[in-house]
């Protein structure tokens, strides 16, 4: 029969087990819309082990790589990781440039990028997520478009030291497509929705319970069983 020290003592395991466990489910994981749970995002650790930031973002994620292995660990309180020094320091002292999310919540792409990442903003707090295959993150429409259509592009530039660096270019659209509140009641606070119509060019942008009607890129319709903008012929019944 175990001693009362004894099961104190496994109880108090179990607890500091499911706090460290919380941490790292609270890190900012990306969140599969579909699937209604977090995902990793696959990240390549370098040969030697330590810490290393996660691309393009400035948040208090960061990856901690042991034998190869990435684990994706979370700074205390609300300092950040920074990527010039491989540590958490506060927010204020980072020498990236921390996204603040607008009060009403949303997706918003990763400025300086553009990519297959962007942010999504719940109660403040930026999470990065991952759009589906190859597609890009739109930051006119706000959606995850095929990479072809996308307004923005990247290209691959030859420095003298003969490294490869990115530039991120955007199309030139005046102001692009205006959301217009529209008579729709959100299902949930923030996502994306068909307007019913078959083969539709236009979808439903659910923002903090608003709902704004938005038009994909030229030459794509909505999918919503991907809740990106696609070809027509990947539509089942649009081809």
């Amino acid at each position: 029969m175990e001693s009362p020290s004894s099961t104190s003592m496994t109880f108090v395991i179990l607890v500091l087990f499911q706090v460290c466990l919380g941490q790292l489910v609270s890190a900012g994981l990306p969140f599969d819309r579909q699937q209604r749970h977090f995902v990793k995002e696959v990240f390549t650790c370098p040969p030697k082990d330590g810490f290393y930031p996660i691309p393009n973002v400035c948040t208090g994620s960061y990856y901690s790589c042991v034998n190869q292995v990435a684990y994706e660990m979370s700074c205390p309180g609300d300092s950040v990781f920074d990527p010039a020094v491989n540590v958490c320091v506060p927010a204020g002292q980072a020498t990236c440039q921390v996204f603040q999310c607008p009060a009403q919540g949303g997706f918003y792409h990763i400025p300086g990028t553009c990519g297959n990442s962007y942010y999504s903003c719940v109660e403040g707090i930026p999470y990065v997520m991952n759009c589906p295959g190859t597609s890009i993150f739109d930051p006119i429409v706000g959606v995850c478009v095929p990479k072809e259509v996308a307004s923005c592009s990247t290209t691959s530039t030859t420095t003298p030291s003969s490294s490869d660096t990115t530039t991120t270019k955007y199309s030139t659209i005046p102001t692009g497509p205006t959301p217009t509140i529209a008579p729709f009641t959100c299902p949930d606070a923030f996502g994306f929705y068909s307007t019913g119509i078959p083969c539709d060019d236009q979808f439903w942008r659910c923002s903090n319970t608003y709902a704004y009607l938005m038009t994909c890129p030229p030459t794509t319709i909505w999918n919503q069983a991907t809740t990106v903008c696609d070809y027509p012929f990947a539509v089942p019944g649009c081809g």
